[in-house]
């Protein structure tokens, strides 16, 4: 091929610290030595997150249910003070306060 104008190229110089790198990850990847600790290390941080996501939903119901008891025992106590006659007086006071 050297008729058409194609020169082989030789490969470039590496340097020795890069060769010694991919020689430890090629190592690294071969050896099974501490692949249970990380599977471990892996699924510990996925339980840790299932169950913060399991107390974040248990404090938003919580505190769901504590707003809507908060709103119908307000509803009630407003539907008792009309039933005895007394939410006149919170009438007028409304009517002054929104003037």
């Amino acid at each position: 091929m050297a008729g058409n104008g194609w020169v082989p190229m030789r490969a470039p110089k590496v340097h020795p610290s890069i060769t010694f790198s991919r020689e430890l990850l090629q190592r690294l990847f071969r050896d099974g030595r501490g692949a249970a600790a990380i599977l471990a290390a892996l699924a510990f941080t996925v339980l840790i997150g299932f169950t913060a996501l399991g107390v974040e939903t248990g404090l938003w119901y919580a505190t769901k249910r504590q707003d809507q008891s908060a709103a119908d025992a307000a509803a009630l106590a407003g539907a008792y003070e009309i039933a005895a006659g007394q939410a006149d007086g919170e009438k007028q006071r409304l009517r002054q306060y929104l003037r």
